[in-house]
């Protein structure tokens, strides 16, 4: 398994190309009040912390281990973002937020352990191609409804375990890609696979430096 760091990483150079991206496509999200480097700020860490959240399923993993206090934040954050979106006056603002916490709170503590029983085990169902599938189905879904906002849930958690699972294939334990139809590992062979972590962080790192070399 890579270690949180290296998932960080990935995450984060993940977010850098997506703003990027979202630049030179000219998508790039204005939302009022908040200046572009904030967007891009909150883009690149959100990127970084989506890449965490697959380990959700292993209780001795970094993020595992502080799963409440993320669910409680993410709360926080979804109602900020959901709230600025709508452009309410800031009194109604800090109600969402409020209100964000106690649901993330909740959710938290609700959802931690039907997340760890539906997953199957460690390196599962979080971690396969099906259930990104399936998040980009809800996407698909609650944008063709006119639920634009709430789209961009399944979508994120979608990109941060697109992102997670490219830190993890090239270790030596491989990733169950097709779960729950197959059992089977898809990773690098050895002797590569042994070093698989060092090899993620140096691909990421290459990665961020393209990106932000080609941006100035």
């Amino acid at each position: 398994m890579s270690s949180w760091r290296g998932h960080l990483l990935i995450g984060a150079t993940g977010g850098l190309a997506l703003v990027r991206v979202l630049r030179a496509t000219g998508h790039f999200p204005v939302l009022p009040d908040i200046p572009p480097l904030g967007v891009e700020t909150a883009i690149i860490g959100g990127s970084a912390f989506l890449a965490l959240l697959p380990d959700i399923d292993e209780p001795g993993s970094w993020i595992g281990q502080r799963v409440q206090l993320m669910m409680t934040l993410a709360g926080i954050i979804l109602a900020l973002v959901l709230a600025v979106g709508l452009e309410l006056p800031l009194q109604w603002i800090a109600i969402y937020a409020a209100v964000g916490m106690v649901l993330g709170k909740v959710a938290g503590l609700l959802l931690l352990k039907a997340i760890r029983t539906a997953a199957g085990g460690h390196r599962r169902l979080t971690h396969s191609l099906p259930l990104t599938f399936v998040l980009l189905l809800i996407t698909v879904a609650l944008w063709s409804l006119g639920y634009g906002m709430w789209s961009l849930i399944p979508l994120a958690v979608a990109w941060g375990q697109i992102l997670h699972v490219l830190g993890d294939l090239p270790t030596p334990a491989g990733v169950p890609l097709l779960y729950p139809f197959s059992q089977r590992d898809f990773g690098l062979p050895q002797p590569l696979s042994s070093f698989g972590e060092g090899l993620a962080a140096i691909s990421a790192i290459a990665v961020a430096s393209i990106v932000i070399w080609t941006w100035v």
